[in-house]
Order: C-alpha cells, then structure tokens, then sequence
C-alpha cells in the first residue's frame, strides 16, 4: 500500500471546510449591503410598493412592528417606523449598522430570524415575505391568524424572485400589552 492509510473520521466532529450556511448568508450580504441599498432600497419595484402601501395601511400607528429581514432599513423599515415601534431584525451586521443610520428611530437587532424567539400571543400583527414554511412557523408561534397572503414577484436581473408576502394580526382580545389592542405588528419587510 502506497502513502498513508485513511484516518477514521469521527462523524460527530464538524468538518472544517463545511461552512454554516446562516454565517454565508450574514457574510454575503455584509459583502453587498451598499450595492444591494442602491438595487433595492432606494429604487424599489412596483410590487414591493404596492406591498408597502397594503401593510402601511393595515399595520395601525402605535404598533408594535417586528420587521424580520430589514436590510439596510429602506424603504420599508422607515416607512413602518413612522408613528409605531419599530424593532428591525437582520442576519448581516453591515446592514444593521446601515439601518440604524437610516432609521434612527427604530430598534436593530443583529440574528438569524429563524432561531427569533417571541413569546405567544407578544404580537398583533405580522408582516413578511419570507418563505411558507418560515411564515407559517413564525405567525403560529406568534399566535396569529393571517389576514392576507400574496406571492409577488420580485423583477430582478435575469429572472423574477417570488416571495410569499404575509399580514397577519392576533385574533380579538388576543392583542399585546395591557388593555386594548394597540396594533402590535412583525413585518419581514421586503427592504432586503
């Protein structure tokens, strides 16, 4: 037998060249935040307006929006920070830095959206365009009911890119905080 024998590999052990897809993720758009504002957030489609509009008009003042995915915070971020209480989330560090200065306003939290934990019930609306599965899990763990679910098309390049855009809200009685329902909202936004 030539060269040496093959070690054993202990398959509890990570690979070292495997890499975490969440720390790509936060990676690439850290890489691109700049680019990725001028492409989306400052020149947005017509159906992330439209999309805008709807959930500006159902999320009422005074709530309290969770804005999964806000990027680098517009348009979407600022739009929803006007009159309510803002709390936007991101995976990528630069783009949270790039919303905190475009929105001052709000609160910014850097994490990964699928592993954010809300207690049941914390929220009175939901707002996102992230996949099915996501969506689903993230409004029932909210305990809420959706109020309306939309696939829009994103122009892109070479090609559209699809998202399920949802609103939903907590049922009657079921709202945040004490007393009645102030509107309390998480939105995943699009701003991305």
């Amino acid at each position: 037998m030539r060269g040496p024998e093959p070690k054993a590999v202990d398959p509890k052990r990570k690979d070292p060249k495997r890499k975490d897809p969440k720390r790509i993720v936060a990676a690439g758009y850290d890489l691109i935040a700049e680019r990725y504002l001028a492409w989306s957030g400052l020149r947005p489609s017509a159906p992330r307006r439209r999309f805008l509009a709807l959930a500006d008009e159902l999320i009422p003042a005074g709530a309290d929006v969770l804005e999964l995915g806000c990027g680098a915070g517009l348009p979407v971020t600022a739009a929803l920070a006007r009159g309510r209480r803002l709390t936007g989330v991101d995976i990528s560090a630069v783009q949270i830095g790039l919303a905190r200065s475009n929105v001052p306003t709000a609160t910014f939290v850097q994490t990964d959206m699928t592993s954010l934990e809300r207690p049941a019930a914390s929220l009175d609306m939901f707002f996102s365009h992230f996949s099915a599965r996501v969506n689903r899990r993230l409004v029932a763990e909210a305990g809420l009911e959706i109020e309306r679910a939309e696939v829009v098309a994103e122009p892109e390049d070479r090609h559209d890119a699809r998202f399920l855009w949802v609103v939903a809200r907590a049922p009657d009685g079921a709202a945040a905080g004490d007393g009645p329902s102030t509107g309390s909202a998480t939105s995943s936004s699009g701003s991305r």
